[in-house]
């Protein structure tokens, strides 16, 4: 074979198989390819007011059955098992009395290709905010009763006693002085009465 007629076979095989690669790429492609996780409710990295009742998960492509998904709330798993299935979208439930904090959500799909995939995401779920009432009653002051303890006070015998000894002090200032007299006439008359008996 002359080196012109190798060159034209060459030439004619390398343009064929230009023209046939991107036929042969299509073909692998969907071969090739696993599902992706797309988007997420919660998202990955939010922060809720509240507990979520469900995760949904999507995907690029359906998935197939089973599907697991694991949801850890503060630490606590508080879903596991198989997860509902739906086209491209998985779903499980969650409790609604799971715990705030951090919250971690991990699965496992088949593609549909039978190939697995698994992945994890995590979101926060905040504290809930205190009760407006106990805030209330927390902060109000506390009001001393009117004419309750303060007036029983008074009227005890206790409260009466200092008013009593005052009574008894201003008493004795006024009229000492009058009793110490007739205190001294009562002694000198009995001193007489003693002398006339015996003068007698």
């Amino acid at each position: 074979m002359s080196a012109p007629t190798i060159r034209a076979t060459c030439g004619r095989a390398l343009l064929a198989l230009v023209l046939c690669l991107p036929a042969l790429l299509l073909a692998a492609g969907p071969a090739s390819a696993h599902a992706g996780l797309l988007d997420s409710d919660p998202a990955d990295g939010a922060t809720l007011e509240g507990a979520p009742r469900q995760v949904t998960l999507s995907f690029n492509e359906d998935i197939q059955r089973p599907a697991y998904v694991v949801v850890r709330a503060a630490g606590e798993e508080v879903a596991s098992g198989e997860a509902e299935v739906s086209g491209p979208r998985v779903t499980a439930s969650v409790p609604a009395d799971a715990a705030p904090g951090e919250w971690s959500v991990a699965f496992r799909v088949v593609s549909t290709d039978g190939h697995p995939v698994t992945g994890e995401l995590g979101f926060t779920v905040a504290e809930p905010p205190a009760a407006e009432s106990t805030q209330e009653s927390t902060q109000e002051p506390t009001q001393e009763p009117t004419g309750g303890a303060s007036a029983a006070d008074e009227s005890s015998p206790a409260a009466a006693q200092p008013g009593t000894a005052e009574a008894e002090a201003g008493l004795w200032e006024r009229h000492g002085d009058h009793v110490l007299v007739g205190a001294a006439l009562l002694a000198l008359a009995a001193a007489v009465l003693v002398l006339a008996r015996r003068s007698r």
